[in-house]
């Protein structure tokens, strides 16, 4: 008999290390380069950072805008005047250098590899700035970029981390009511779709996957969040035992609570090797669908379900503020030892986002635990 754990005595100590780590080593710095001011990979073997336009999950875009994101919550928990100063520089790289001057997202500074997954996390990043720093060109750009997404048909596509209710409410605080109200009816009529078709999800970038029926249900239980319409809500208990059966209970830290994944230490790590990648953060979207579903329905199994995902995800995060996107769980895969933590910090920080997040509504997540 036997029980894998990890301790980690202080998470919100850990993420204020990592969020330093991000500005001083993972931050480019170069005036007269394009890519001033991005948020970049970084090789943890030769201590450098990495950017491979040629290969979009090495690029300085797509995955990456969530060290922005990261550095924006941070920012409202811990303000600081070094981490403002960074993420005031990341916002005008992603401008000016991601972004059209009508708010379409690429993946590249080239202005190459576009998709819709890109166009909540920029809009995600302008609002959580706008909540940090309180200038409403920040609003502004929110709104510019969610509309985008929906101009481009995103109520069909399942995006990972639109900002619904946030957005909503943020827009109506700020006395902007006529802009959440267009965002509302997106919102409501995304939701009206991810409801219609229930199970039958569409395809993605795979056909079927964790990161498909999470933002799925997540979507639903925004809405329902937004209207109170309890069709919302029993659209996402139609979905919530799908998104459970990606995730076991067993007892280690690395597999307990985590959705399953097997690509993406080949994507998104230097050694592109395949496997299952056990934890690896993008679970971290089930958390935070756990999270909304407590919230909606004050089911206390649910956010102890969701903090076991948030806080087994810690393991990807070492005490000097370090990161790995992924660790390769089997012994072997093709005859190449595995078990082993990537060298390449990528696209990890997703999971400190959703930490920060759900810590909005269970304070006790940055709180001393294990």
């Amino acid at each position: 008999t036997w029980l894998r754990v990890q301790r980690v005595d202080d998470p919100a100590q850990l993420v204020r290390r990592r969020v330093a780590f991000i500005y001083e080593k993972q931050q480019v710095r170069d005036q007269d380069c394009p890519y001033d001011g991005a948020f970049v990979c970084y090789d943890n073997a030769l201590q450098a950072q990495h950017c491979d336009p040629a290969w979009g999950d090495h690029s300085e875009g797509h995955e990456r805008v969530g060290m922005g994101v990261l550095l924006a919550l941070a920012l409202q928990q811990w303000p600081d005047a070094e981490v403002e100063k960074a993420v005031r520089r990341y916002h005008r790289f992603v401008r000016t250098q991601l972004q059209d001057a009508d708010g379409a997202v690429y993946g590249t500074v080239q202005q190459t590899g576009q998709r819709l997954y890109d166009y909540p996390w920029a809009a995600h990043l302008h609002l959580e700035l706008y909540k940090a720093l309180g200038d409403a060109r920040f609003l502004t750009d929110c709104f510019q970029t969610l509309r985008a997404y929906y101009d481009r048909d995103g109520d069909a596509f399942y995006a990972l981390g639109i900002p619904m209710l946030d957005a909503v409410q943020t827009f109506t605080a700020a006395g902007r009511p006529e802009d959440a109200t267009e965002l509302q009816s997106h919102f409501l009529r995304h939701g009206d779709r991810v409801i219609a078709a229930g199970l039958h999800v569409p395809p993605h970038e795979v056909r079927y996957e964790q990161t498909i029926i999470g933002p799925a249900t997540i979507i639903a239980l925004e809405c329902y969040l937004l209207t109170g319409e309890v069709r919302y809500l029993d659209g996402a208990c139609r979905l919530l035992p799908a998104l459970e059966a990606f995730s076991g209970r067993q007892p280690d830290h690395h597999l307990h609570e985590i959705a399953i994944r097997h690509w993406d230490g080949y994507w998104f790590g230097a050694r592109r090797m395949w496997g299952d990648t056990f934890p690896h953060h993008w679970s971290a979207a089930t958390g935070w669908a756990y999270y909304r579903y407590w919230q909606a329905t004050g089911d206390e199994r649910y956010r102890q379900r969701g903090r076991a995902v948030l806080l087994n995800n810690l393991s990807a995060f070492s005490a000097d503020g370090s990161a790995s996107c992924a660790y390769i769980y089997p012994d072997a895969v093709n005859g190449n030892a595995g078990r082993f933590w990537e060298a390449l910090a990528n696209d990890q920080d997703w999971a400190l986002v959703f930490l920060l997040q759900a810590a909005a509504l269970d304070p006790s997540l940055l709180g001393s635990g294990s």
